[in-house]
Order: structure tokens, then C-alpha cells, then sequence
């Protein structure tokens, strides 16, 4: 994974966990958090794992209105404690989430 990095590779977190799906044992949201503490340890910085995991997914896929804070845009949020651009681990304590602005967790 590091050395795809290094190449420059677009790297994107993603998860198994949907209806249907092969891996029914793959949990919603606990796995998306485990697969950017593996990225984390592949060698991509905190600040690189969040950016798989948001803005280089909407980027990716090529959907405009997601993956950015910004006026105008769909706000789909997560507001967590600690610091994830430092501490990737620290993404699993979700304190609220806001989908299409409206309070969805809290």
C-alpha cells in the first residue's frame, strides 16, 4: 500500500458492508474506522487516511456535491473528539453527524 502511495496510486477507504452483500459479517461504520487505522499503519498520514475516506472518494466517483466544507455544498459532516488529522483512531468517537445539514447522531 505504501509503495502505491509513493507512485502516486489514488488510494480510497471503502468497506464491504452493504445489503447483499458476500461479507455479511463486515460491519457498518466499525469497518470503514478499521480500514483507515490499516491505512494509517500502511504508512499515509492521518490527514491523507481522512482524505480517502471523504474528499478523494466524491473526487473519484465524480460527485460534486459532497467531499468538501463548503458554502453551497451538501453538508454531510462528523463532528468527532480528539484530533483525526493527528490521531487516525481518534475518528471513532463521534459526537454528532449532520446529514444533508440535518442532525442525524447526537
Amino acid at each position: 500500500m505504501k509503495l502505491l502511495h509513493k507512485r502516486g496510486v489514488t488510494i480510497l477507504a471503502g468497506t464491504d458492508a452493504n445489503p447483499g452483500s458476500y461479507a455479511p459479517a463486515v460491519a457498518y461504520g466499525t469497518s470503514v474506522h478499521r480500514e483507515m487505522e490499516l491505512l494509517a499503519k500502511a504508512g499515509l498520514t492521518p490527514v491523507e487516511v481522512l482524505a480517502s475516506a471523504t474528499g478523494k472518494i466524491a473526487e473519484v466517483f465524480g460527485i460534486t456535491d459532497i467531499g468538501i466544507i463548503k458554502t453551497g455544498k451538501r453538508a454531510v459532516l462528523m463532528l468527532v473528539k480528539g484530533r483525526p488529522d493527528k490521531e487516525i483512531t481518534d475518528t471513532i468517537n463521534i459526537k454528532q453527524v449532520w446529514i444533508d445539514g440535518k442532525p442525524f447522531l447526537g
